[in-house]
C-alpha cells in the first residue's frame, strides 16, 4: 500500500490517541480462577446475579470496573464463591490471587481519593471541536455562528433532502450523551473513523483561513428610499408610492416557511449577490419611529405599552434571499426606537460574508393577515369607502379599486403604527493583512523558519507554551513534503493538520495540579 502524507498522519494520531489511558490486565492468577471455575456461571451463556466475568476489565479508574473486582475479592475471601457445589481452588491457588488483588485495588482506592471524581482526560466533542478551530484561526464564516447542528432540509423546494451545508462538522455523528450532557469523558471515545472527520474539519478550516493576494478593495455603500424597490406585498407595498424620502415596515415578518415577503426590508441594489467582499463592516441605520400608540387598534393588534423594537438580520442572498424556506438568516441586534417621530441612528459592526446582506424587521410589529387599504377606509374612514367591484369585473378594474382605496388611507397620513427607515450605510471597517489565522498557519511574512511557525502553532493549538523540540516531527513532516515537490504553504498545512489530529489539540487535560495554562483551558470550555 503506498503510504500516502494524510495515510501517515492518520496511522500516527490513531495509534497516539489509542495508547491515552492503556491499562494492564488483570493478574494471570485472577485470569487462570475465572477460566477454571466462574464462567459457567459467570461467562457468555449465562450472568448469574448479573456479572459476566471472562470479558472483565482491567481499567480500575472505571467505577464499574473496580467495583467488580470488589466483589469478586469479597467473594473469595468469605468463601461464598465458588459455590460448595463447584470444584473448589486449592489454598494456594486462592492465596495467590488475593495477594495480587490487594495491592492492586488498594492502589486504585488511593489513586481515586487523589483525583477528580471525572476523567482526567476527555475528548472534544464536536461543537467544542468547531468552536475551538474557528477561534483559534480567527474564522468568521456564517457557518461557524450556528450553535446548533446542521440538520437535513429541502434545500431546493423539491422534495429532496440534503444537508447543503459548509459547517467542518456536518458529517459528525451526535457525541454521546450522559444525563443530557455530551461531554462526558468516558462517552466521549476516539475511533479511527472519528480522527478521519476531525481531520477533514481541520483541513477544511486551514483552508478557509488562508488567503492569497493583496487585502481586499472595498467602497462605502450608502441606500436611501427607495431602498427597496420591489414589493412587497400588502400595506408597505401598496404605501410606496406616497412615501417620501424613506421606506417603511408596517408588518411582523414572516417567519420561514409563510407564503409572503413582507416586513423585512434590504437593499435592493445587492438583493441577490451580497456585500461582495467578506470582510468586517459597520452597518448603520437611522429609523423614526411613528404611532406607537394610536387610534386603530381593533384592526391593528400592536403592542402599544412598549417601544417598538428594530431588529438587524443578515441573510445569505445565494439561498434565495427572502424566498421561502431559506435557512441562512439570523439575528445580529435589536434596539428599542423611541416613539417621538425622530430620526435616530444604530449601528453594528459584523463580519458580513461575501454573499450575505442585511436587513431590518420590526420584531414586536402587529401580524393582522388578510389585513387591507379597505378595511381600515371602511372601518376609520367611511367618507372615503366605496364597495369593491363584483369578483368578476375586470382585473384592471380590482386593481384600479385597490389603489383608490391605497390612496385614501395613505395621502391624507397613514395613522397606523410604524417604522421609517430613512437610511441604510455599510461602512468598511479597518482588518489585519493577512488576516490572524493565515499568519499563524504561514508566518505574517511568509519567509519565517518552519520550526518557528509550527512551534507558535502548536503553543495556541495545545493551549500551552511549547518548545521547538516538541514539534520536531512535525517540523520534519513539512520539510519532507516540500523536498518531495510540495509547495511550502501545502507542506505547512499539512503540519498544521498533523498538530490538529494530535491527542494534545483533541483531549482536555484535567490533572490533580493542573498549571496556570491548563487551568484558564478549562475556564475557556466550562
Amino acid at each position: 500500500m503506498v503510504m500516502t502524507p494524510r495515510t501517515a498522519l492518520l496511522a500516527a494520531a490513531s495509534l497516539a490517541a489509542a495508547s491515552l489511558g492503556a491499562a494492564p490486565p488483570p493478574p494471570a492468577s485472577l485470569t487462570a480462577l475465572i477460566a477454571a471455575h466462574c464462567t459457567d456461571c459467570h461467562g457468555a451463556d449465562q450472568q448469574k446475579a448479573g456479572l459476566r466475568l471472562d470479558t472483565l476489565g482491567s481499567d480500575l479508574h472505571d467505577e464499574t470496573v473496580l467495583a467488580q473486582w470488589q466483589a469478586v475479592e469479597d467473594q473469595l475471601r468469605r468463601g461464598d464463591m465458588p459455590p460448595p457445589s463447584r470444584t473448589q481452588p486449592t489454598r494456594e491457588e486462592m492465596a495467590a490471587v488475593l495477594a495480587d488483588l490487594r495491592p492492586r485495588l488498594e492502589e486504585a482506592y488511593t489513586a481515586t481519593l487523589q483525583q477528580p471524581a471525572s476523567p482526567v482526560i476527555r475528548r472534544l466533542n464536536r461543537i467544542e471541536l468547531r468552536n475551538t478551530l474557528r477561534d483559534l484561526l480567527g474564522l468568521e464564516q456564517p457557518m461557524f455562528r450556528n450553535l446548533g447542528i446542521p440538520k437535513p432540509e429541502d434545500a431546493n423546494g423539491d422534495g429532496s433532502v440534503s444537508r447543503h451545508s459548509d459547517d467542518p462538522i456536518r458529517e459528525f455523528p451526535a457525541d454521546e450523551s450522559d444525563h443530557g450532557f455530551d461531554t462526558v469523558g468516558s462517552r466521549l471515545v476516539m475511533s479511527d473513523f472519528l480522527l478521519r472527520l476531525v481531520m477533514g474539519a481541520a483541513e477544511q478550516c486551514l483552508d478557509l483561513a488562508t488567503v492569497t493576494g493583496p487585502p481586499p478593495e472595498r467602497q462605502r455603500m450608502e441606500f436611501t428610499a427607495p431602498i427597496r424597490t420591489d414589493g412587497p406585498a400588502g400595506l408597505e407595498g401598496l404605501a410606496r408610492p406616497f412615501l417620501q424620502g424613506y421606506d417603511v415596515l408596517m408588518e411582523r415578518y414572516r417567519e420561514p416557511g409563510a407564503a409572503s415577503n413582507i416586513g423585512r426590508l434590504a437593499p435592493s441594489a445587492i438583493a441577490g449577490k451580497g456585500v461582495g467582499t467578506s470582510a468586517p463592516w459597520r452597518i448603520r441605520i437611522e429609523v423614526s419611529a411613528h404611532h406607537q400608540q394610536h387610534p386603530w387598534g381593533e384592526l391593528i393588534r400592536s403592542r402599544q405599552d412598549e417601544p417598538m423594537i428594530l431588529g438587524l438580520h443578515l441573510i445569505n442572498s445565494r439561498r434565495g434571499a427572502f424566498n421561502e424556506g431559506n435557512p441562512d438568516t439570523f439575528l445580529l441586534a435589536q434596539w428599542p426606537v423611541p416613539d417621538d417621530g425622530q430620526r435616530h441612528e444604530f449601528q453594528f459592526d459584523t463580519w458580513i460574508d461575501a454573499a450575505w446582506l442585511p436587513w431590518l424587521g420590526w420584531e414586536n410589529a402587529p401580524c393582522e393577515r388578510g389585513l387591507t387599504p379597505e378595511k381600515l377606509v371602511a372601518r376609520y374612514r367611511p367618507e372615503a369607502h366605496c364597495p369593491p367591484p363584483p369578483a368578476d369585473a375586470p382585473e384592471a378594474t380590482r386593481n384600479q379599486y385597490h389603489q383608490e382605496m391605497a390612496h385614501s388611507l395613505f395621502s391624507r397620513g397613514y395613522e397606523g403604527p410604524h417604522l421609517r427607515i430613512h437610511r441604510i450605510s455599510l461602512e468598511p471597517l479597518p482588518m489585519s493583512w493577512p488576516p490572524q489565522g493565515h499568519a499563524l498557519i504561514h508566518g505574517r511574512q511568509g519567509t519565517e523558519p518552519v520550526s518557528d511557525i509550527l512551534t507558535a502553532f502548536a503553543s495556541r493549538a495545545w493551549r500551552a507554551p511549547v518548545e521547538a523540540s516538541a514539534v520536531a516531527r512535525f517540523t520534519t513532516l513539512a520539510e519532507t513534503e516540500i523536498a518531495r515537490g510540495a509547495d511550502r504553504a501545502s507542506a505547512l498545512r499539512t503540519a498544521c493538520t498533523a498538530i490538529l489530529a494530535s491527542p494534545r489539540f483533541c483531549y482536555l487535560q484535567r490533572p490533580a495540579r493542573p498549571d496556570h495554562y491548563q487551568i484558564a483551558s478549562q475556564l475557556s470550555y466550562f
